[in-house]
């Protein structure tokens, strides 16, 4: 149990600045003029605090703000063995243990190992959750926004599902070993439909298909492209021409380069003929004309005339040497064109792509293609979403049919405790609040044909009670601006209650004037602070008034 708290930024007015709390009920009490912003919701923070919680210290607290950085120093206890520890509200993620003298004995140690020391206390080895996570949900403060009356198990405002309350309360009734390898695979089916809905969010994975109608459309788009492609090649009579039906982009990269090539090619020729006729060369006989020369004249002597032939190269070669330096230039470079044209045209001759095929009509038969598996990919990834989430029904459901009676029983003893404890807090009967556990998803809880805000408040807290009694669960704090709306009848007979519990029970409450004395007598009897203005806040002062 939390044994003791100790600040130096407390008020004077607290006895060595120390806060003693008690097995059973503890009280912080305010004013009977039911004066705010004197400390009740913050103490009850720190009490939140010393369970490992982070609201106290948030970076925009008003305590923070106004009283600086400070130290918080408490105290457990566990068959009569005292722990002393110490967090800073400037290092939250951090704690000390200490002496009884709250001297420092350790290094700073990880939050988590101080979770896990009061979860092992608590828990034993029975809850496979965290600390936190088992106890947060039930430590209702001002500020912590899960005091929602008609879902009790949400932590936060922005928890948006049913399914991690109830299997809080699975854990705190002890059963979740039964049922544990279930919501590890429910569990892994939502987090992977979850992840592909983060992929999608976030643009890293796109499909404009949303819905079935949506499907159906790009299927027929898909089978359009696919019977325009396969037209296109029987009326280009393609077969013939050896074009593979799974043409590349590479193949269409190639064919690019070829049509480059040749025209580079045929530029470098038409410069190179013309450095021929600069340099008489293309008057001069090459074996070609010898050949010519012989088959139209039998009888001539070729041998005078190629003699002249030669004097007449070497006179030019002789004359014209630079335009010659640049004509060889020009021959080694159309060689190596002519080398890359011939590769390319073998690479496409294995790829089944004829050289002679246009490249437009391969542009077009490429584009038509990439349209088709860009409709393939995002009906594929539809399709795989919608999997997965058919996955994760499927589990939820068969979850639901195999272990349907876990919730079941534990909806069973709830309800009947809820009526028990409602029947106690009235003179007369009234319809008590009602938990319906419809699968391991969803949840439903409240009072039956009526929604007034006293009721649902008191059903609120009536929960907590109920949990506390059937459960694992070591403690819950209840906050004054629960019991704001509740009628005195019901308040009161909710402070008998908590003067039965064995467990502690932390509460903030004001205006105890206007109850009975018996009920009066309890609260003073279990005071743990009293709280009022200026130097009796917890801090002594309010930063509230100018």
């Amino acid at each position: 149990m939390l044994k003791k708290i100790k600040c130096e930024k407390f008020s004077n007015h607290i006895f060595n600045k120390t806060i003693y709390f008690q097995k059973g009920l503890n009280c912080v009490v305010g004013a009977n003029d039911a004066l705010n912003s004197i400390g009740k919701s913050s103490l009850l923070l720190i009490i939140d605090f010393c369970f490992g919680g982070n609201t106290y210290c948030a970076k925009d607290s008003d305590i923070r703000q106004n009283i600086g950085d400070h130290f918080i120093l408490f105290t457990f206890e566990f068959d009569d063995i005292e722990y002393h520890f110490c967090r800073d509200t400037a290092d939250s993620n951090y704690f000390y243990e200490c002496d009884d003298s709250y001297n420092k004995t350790s290094n700073k140690k990880p939050i988590s190992d101080l979770c896990a020391f009061l979860k092992e206390k608590y828990f034993g080895f029975s809850a496979k959750k965290s600390f936190r996570a088992l106890v947060d949900v039930f430590s209702r403060v001002y500020g912590k926004k899960n005091y929602e009356v008609n879902k009790p198990l949400k932590t936060h405002a922005n928890d948006a599902t049913d399914e991690n309350g109830i299997n809080v309360l699975v854990d705190l009734f002890g059963k979740t070993s039964i049922i544990e390898k279930s919501i590890e695979k429910v569990s892994e089916a939502k987090k992977a439909k979850k992840a592909m809905d983060e992929a999608q969010k976030y643009n890293i994975v796109y499909s404009p298909i949303k819905t079935i109608s949506d499907l159906k459309f790009a299927k027929q788009e898909i089978k359009r492209l696919q019977d325009e492609v396969e037209l296109m090649i029987k009326e280009q009579n393609m077969t013939s021409l050896g074009i593979d039906e799974n043409i590349s982009q590479k193949d269409i990269d190639l064919k690019s380069e070829q049509i480059c090539l040749y025209k580079e090619k045929k530029t470098l020729s038409i410069h190179f003929k013309a450095l021929q006729e600069m340099t008489g060369d293309s008057l001069l006989m090459d074996e070609n004309d010898r050949q010519k020369l012989v088959e139209f004249f039998p009888d001539i002597d070729v041998k005078p005339i190629f003699e002249i032939n030669e004097f007449q190269k070497r006179l030019s070669e002789n004359v014209n040497q630079e335009v010659n330096d640049q004509k060889e230039d020009l021959s080694n470079k159309i060689n190596v064109i002519q080398k890359k044209i011939d590769e390319i045209n073998t690479e496409l001759l294995q790829n089944n792509i004829s050289p002679r095929i246009p490249k437009t009509f391969l542009d077009t038969i490429y584009e038509k293609r990439k349209q088709i598996q860009k409709l393939e990919d995002q009906v594929f990834l539809f399709e795989k979403v919608k999997s997965f989430k058919e996955r994760a029904r499927t589990i939820s459901q068969q979850m639901n049919k195999d272990y349907g009676y876990v919730l079941s029983e534990m909806e069973n003893d709830i309800n009947t405790k809820l009526k028990e404890l409602n029947d106690n807090i009235y003179l007369e009967e009234r319809i008590p609040p009602y938990l319906n556990l419809k699968d391991f998803s969803h949840y439903s809880y409240k009072t039956p044909n009526d929604k007034g805000t006293g009721t649902e408040y008191k059903s609120l807290i009536l929960f907590d009670l109920t949990i506390l009694d059937l459960t694992f669960l070591p403690f819950i704090i209840n906050d004054s601006m629960l019991f704001k709306n509740i009628w005195d009848e019901p308040v009161e007979g909710l402070f008998k209650l908590y003067n039965k519990a064995k467990k502690q029970i932390f509460i903030a409450i004001d205006r105890i004037n206007v109850f009975s004395f018996n009920i009066q007598k309890i609260i003073t009897n279990h005071e743990v602070a009293k709280l009022g203005k200026d130097d009796q806040t917890l801090f002594g002062f309010t930063w509230s008034k100018k």
